[in-house]
């Protein structure tokens, strides 16, 4: 019986390779002027305070570096945008 389970076990593992071979491959993000990722926004867009992927949050610490979240395991990026504006100075 433990012949049987294996050799039906190795039968199906060139069939698992032929179903992934068959997922489509992710694309990077398409890189506009400059790196495309998350931190990077924060270097673009001098005036955002907050940004985010859908999956990842950045905001601008007082140094003007970013400090970002970490990416929940099964999330899906979408474009960066600003969620919060940088306040000018008021007179």
């Amino acid at each position: 019986m433990k012949a049987v389970s294996i050799a039906l076990m190795l039968m199906t593992l060139p069939l698992l390779g032929a179903l992934a071979a068959d997922k489509p491959v992710p694309r990077p993000l398409k890189a506009t002027g400059g790196d495309a990722s998350v931190v990077s926004y924060g270097d673009r867009e001098k005036t955002c305070r907050q940004w985010t992927d859908g999956c990842r949050t950045c905001t601008r610490a007082e140094n003007g570096d970013p400090l970002c979240s970490n990416i929940g395991p099964a999330c899906q990026p979408v474009a960066v945008m600003c969620s919060q504006r940088i306040e000018p100075a008021k007179p």
